[in-house]
């Protein structure tokens, strides 16, 4: 499911965004932002820590990239939370959130299962 975000940000001519979740090589949760008019990509709302200690349904937000505008009103929608925890890597400090919308957090769920059965199949056909 995508959830869509208006009259936030850049992209907010009136379309706004649109929120779609991939996963990273190491299954981290991507967050990707894409403009809703032509689905166009806009921002990444993650970035990827690799061994980050982080939960399944978490993220370390990619602050300072997506306006604060948009990541008040994409808070606003109620599929995001704060935690009030944050990963330093390098010089850069990075907000964790948590999906809270649990079809996003299924489909993520649905990702790494398929991800992993890929892995098995690609294992056992060497």
């Amino acid at each position: 499911m995508e959830h869509q975000v208006v009259g936030a940000g850049l992209a907010s001519y009136p379309a706004g965004v649109t929120v779609t979740i991939q996963l990273y090589t190491d299954m981290h949760v991507a967050v990707k932002l894409q403009a809703a008019d032509d689905g166009l990509p806009y921002a990444s709302l993650s970035t990827n820590i690799r061994h980050a200690p982080i939960a399944d349904d978490e993220f370390a937000m990619s602050s300072g990239v997506v306006p604060e505008d948009l990541c008040q009103a994409l808070l606003d929608t109620g599929a995001f939370a704060e935690t009030g925890r944050v990963i330093l890597s390098g010089y850069a400090t990075f907000p964790i959130w948590r999906i809270t919308d649990q079809q996003l957090v299924g489909q993520a769920v649905a990702m790494r299962v398929d991800a992993a059965a890929s892995a098995t199949k690609r294992r056992k056909s060497h």
